[in-house]
């Protein structure tokens, strides 16, 4: 009511040579006016909830952090819903905006959490923890959208359980399969 700052959250996965510039430091002074016309911003602390009295608990993702599977929500902590607020306007009429934006559906359903996307230019709308697209804005239409926010699963999801590991162990015991199927073969 007065104004005051009672939640927030600070991107944690910063756009390498947009957002800063990795390894700095080590470039050579004939590069560094280059490199100080482009930004140097802090990274957050990483996912985290914002937590509103008699709301549902919210935690936020930044533009392209939604690209990073298993890497969008605190494992200890998970919130009702997530918010992707994104700028894809430099995409332009390219096939980008459509890739974020099944990017952003499939962490929805990797960690089994509802995820509102407002996205200028791009796509916008609300996705379920199956999937489901509610109340979508196709790219460069100006407006919005009211529908009615779907409850994220009680339980983590497989994947939320078990992160990517779950992948790479799955990918190793077929490659050991395979490789004793084609050893086993040409002993036969």
């Amino acid at each position: 009511k007065k104004g005051d700052v009672v939640g927030y959250y600070n991107k944690s996965h910063l756009v390498p040579f947009g957002e800063y510039i990795p390894l700095r430091k080590y470039l050579p002074n004939f590069l560094q006016p280059v490199a100080n016309a482009i930004g140097e911003f802090g990274k957050g602390e990483g996912p985290k909830i914002v937590e509103l009295d008699g709301l549902p608990s919210v935690g936020g993702i930044i533009c392209y952090e939604v690209i990073f599977p298993g890497k969008i929500v605190d494992e200890n902590l998970r919130p009702d819903f997530l918010v992707n607020l994104t700028n894809d306007g430099w995409y332009g009429d390219s096939f980008g905006p459509y890739q974020h934006f099944v990017a952003t559906k499939m962490r929805a359903v990797e960690e089994g959490i509802t995820i509102i996307r407002a996205a200028n230019n791009g796509i916008s709308g609300m996705i379920t923890p199956l999937g489901k697209e509610k109340g979508i804005l196709p790219l460069n239409y100006v407006g919005f959208s009211d529908v009615k926010l779907v409850k994220s699963l009680h339980n983590k999801t497989i994947y939320a359980s078990f992160d990517n590991w779950l992948i790479v162990t799955f990918c190793l015991i077929l490659l050991f399969l395979g490789i004793i199927r084609i050893k086993c073969g040409r002993m036969l």
